[in-house]
């Protein structure tokens, strides 16, 4: 990124940042065009490369700035200190649904951005995903209570197979239009099978219905 796009207003910034987003998040990286995203900002078409070297550099640095915004969310919300990994997983599935009811660009960019087709781009958001990923999965499960599991459970399958289940839910309900207090109740339901399914009885028990 050229040093020049942090000098710019503060305005001028989000103003670029959003309709970037707003622009990736409908179209894939190839057919997403850069004359929409300046129509958007109000800028003139080639201003864009004064900030950013090319269109790539540009999709990267939004990736990066979609994830920070993310964490800063994650950072205001969670208890780090939670040693139930449902309370840790119900938290996360509502905040990802809050999020995509408050930033809808910002959200669905993300979910864009993790099909994308371009090798670079797929590349290099893997490499960033990898890094957040291994970041945030030590802060929010390093004290997970690993007595409450029937014998012979693999916690890291479990939260693939929770976060595989929950993003369809999240996508089916994105495009059958569902409220946020819909998905929030199906969220709920996936979270209390998959308690029912690996925790011992006892301490399903003691929480309750989820």
């Amino acid at each position: 990124m050229n040093s020049l796009f942090l000098k710019i207003d503060i305005e001028k910034q989000v103003r670029i940042i959003n309709a970037g987003l707003d622009v990736f998040s409908k179209y894939p990286f190839k057919h997403a065009l850069t004359e929409d995203i300046a129509s958007q900002a109000g800028i003139a078409k080639g201003s864009l490369f004064q900030y950013f070297k090319n269109k790539r550099t540009f999709y990267i640095y939004l990736y990066d700035y979609a994830l920070q915004k993310l964490g800063e969310k994650v950072n205001t919300r969670f208890d780090f200190t939670e040693t139930d990994i449902f309370e840790i997983v119900q938290k996360g599935m509502l905040l990802k649904l809050r999020l995509l009811e408050d930033y809808p660009y910002l959200y669905n960019f993300i979910l864009q951005a993790n099909q994308e087709k371009d090798e670079i781009l797929a590349k290099a958001i893997q490499e960033i995903n990898t890094l957040s990923e291994i970041d945030m999965m030590e802060r929010l499960f390093k004290n997970v209570d690993r007595s409450k599991f029937k014998k012979g459970i693999n916690v890291k399958d479990l939260l693939k197979r929770i976060n595989w289940c929950s993003e369809g839910l999240r996508q089916e309900g994105i495009m059958q239009g569902k409220t946020y207090q819909d998905m929030k109740e199906e969220a709920m339901d996936l979270i209390e099978f998959f308690k029912r399914s690996v925790y011992l009885e006892e301490f399903f028990k003691r929480g309750g219905k989820l």
